[in-house]
């Protein structure tokens, strides 16, 4: 990402302290599969910006992708330099 937080620049910089997703029963969440449940107790059924980050930041450390996360970066170009059992296999340019 080319910032230095987890979220994106939509979320960390355009979206402002009021902004809110608008999404029925908390649904909206990055664990989505049949084996997670919804987490309603800590997701509300509107999140403000602040929520989901929060959010982002928490399941990155719970699944443990922070250390394979480029942050402060800028990618100029991808391609796809193999594939590996039907998974390709990226190759990025950054800054």
């Amino acid at each position: 990402d080319r910032i230095d937080r987890v979220g994106g620049v939509a979320w960390v910089k355009n979206a402002n302290p009021t902004s809110k997703l608008q999404t029925e029963l908390g649904s909206y969440h990055l664990q989505y599969d049949l084996s997670y449940a919804v987490p309603r107790a800590a997701m509300k059924t509107w999140p403000t910006r602040d929520d989901l980050l929060e959010h982002f930041q928490q399941v990155s450390l719970d699944f443990g992708i922070m250390p394979h996360i480029l942050l402060n970066t800028d990618v100029t170009d991808m391609s796809v330099v193999m594939t590996d059992k039907d998974k390709p296999i990226y190759a990025l340019d950054r800054q």
